[in-house]
């Protein structure tokens, strides 16, 4: 493992990704005046001023100051970010720092984890929506549902 968990978190699997190893990393000595594209999985504990767009995942080491938007499938911000956001999956650990909008379909926030900015949260596709709508009616649904509450308490 390149980076150290704090005591009590926990970064969510996902199995798509997590089998994927870091392909590239950028040290904490570095600084980079320039956007980056890839396609795997990059870690950053550097400096970098662009934007950043990774295809699989992009890990902000607790070094890493990051002036640009971020955009992945995965991302995990251990670090401090100056801009937007833009993933399916964000962890926001608890040294994050996302001073700028953010949308996501999932996002975890450790505790300590900040970010200023708006949020906005992509609906998942119908498909891996599974169980997640029990219990949850449409507004059409709603005369229904009143009185099926309204007899079951008359009972």
């Amino acid at each position: 493992m390149l980076f150290k968990l704090r005591s009590g978190e926990k970064v969510r699997k996902d199995n798509n990704v997590d089998n994927i190893p870091i392909t590239t990393v950028i040290g904490s000595e570095i600084f980079i005046s320039g956007d980056i594209k890839g396609a795997q999985v990059i870690k950053i504990d550097g400096r970098i001023r662009g934007d950043v767009e990774v295809e699989k995942r992009i890990i902000l080491g607790e070094k890493c100051f990051l002036e640009g938007n971020l955009k992945s499938h995965s991302i995990i911000i251990y670090g401090k970010i100056v801009g937007n956001v833009e993933s399916v999956d964000l962890t926001l650990m608890s040294t994050g720092m996302v001073d700028g909008d953010i949308t996501t379909e999932t996002l975890e926030i450790n505790k300590g984890g900040r970010y200023n900015g708006k949020l906005t949260m992509k609906e998942r596709p119908e498909s891996t929506d599974i169980g997640h709508n029990a219990g949850v009616h449409k507004v059409s649904d709603r005369k229904n549902v009143k009185k099926s509450i309204g007899q079951s308490s008359n009972k």
